[in-house]
């Protein structure tokens, strides 16, 4: 994003800003609307391609339960 002679910044692939947003899913924050902006861009088409990219960059790590509901509503409202 910005290479200057002191600092560079970096922007993250959208997969890997899923793969962080899912895993952090907090309540109370604008994680739901940037999972959907995310899951959108990426053109995914289930839950399970989003955990799959989750389990690429997290493979040691679990999704809450509620963040699973929370993606089944997201294809069920959004995307049927």
């Amino acid at each position: 994003m910005f290479d200057l002679p002191c600092l560079k910044v970096f922007v993250p692939e959208s997969d890997y800003l899923l793969a962080m947003k899912v895993l952090a899913a907090r309540a109370d924050t604008s994680d739901l609307d940037d999972i959907k902006f995310l899951v959108k861009n990426l053109k995914l088409g289930s839950v399970e391609e989003v955990l799959e990219i989750m389990r690429n960059y997290y493979p040691h790590k679990d999704v809450k339960p509620e963040t699973i509901f929370m993606l089944e509503e997201i294809f069920e409202n959004d995307y049927a």
